[in-house]
């Protein structure tokens, strides 16, 4: 789930109905942005293009865009992904972080699909949250139990949380300093 402060809209994948949805506060003006996406999960939002990216754990696990009015559809990555849980973009740097329990990865690639690298690597990891602050990447770790810290270079990998968190969906983070959309 993501919302957008500036115009006052929440986004949600609907994995149950294949979509990803838009709709005001109060619950009128929905408006479906993403339809025929096999497995929804994660979500982020560049407010200021006002355009929406998401992940697909299908069959043929994809990160996809669209327009907040789910025009100019596309396809970011969809080679060498397993399952796409996290995502988190940093607006400014025009990258698009992600991380992948099934390929025990974390990356990171430019919004248009290019320049993709590996930013850190854990065979006994099973990331599924993804957060961003201006020095950190935190992520929810099904294996592991626990939210974990490291560096937005992908080194120092630290617990952030307290031992034997169970499956945390997603993470958020604040940092004042860092301006993601």
């Amino acid at each position: 789930m993501a919302f957008d402060n500036k115009r006052n809209m929440i986004f949600y994948t609907d994995a149950g109905n294949n979509r990803i949805v838009s709709i005001s506060p109060d619950g009128s003006n929905l408006n479906v942005v993403g339809f025929n996406i096999e497995q929804p999960k994660g979500l982020a939002l560049d407010t200021n293009a006002a355009v929406v990216y998401w992940t697909d754990c299908g069959s043929q696990a994809k990160i996809e865009s669209a327009n907040y009015d789910g025009t100019n559809r596309r396809t970011i990555l969809a080679e060498d992904l397993q399952f796409p849980y996290g995502i988190a973009l940093d607006v400014a740097a025009g990258q698009l972080y992600f991380c992948d329990a099934g390929t025990k990865t974390i990356e990171v690639v430019n919004i248009d699909g290019t320049r993709r690298k590996m930013l850190y690597k854990d065979f006994r990891s099973a990331c599924y949250g993804l957060a961003l602050t201006s020095q950190y990447i935190f992520y929810s770790d099904w294996t592991k139990m626990n939210v974990v810290r490291i560096n937005r270079d992908g080194s120092n990998q630290t617990p952030a949380g307290p031992d034997s968190f169970s499956q945390v969906f997603d993470v958020y983070a604040f940092d004042s300093t860092f301006t993601k959309t």
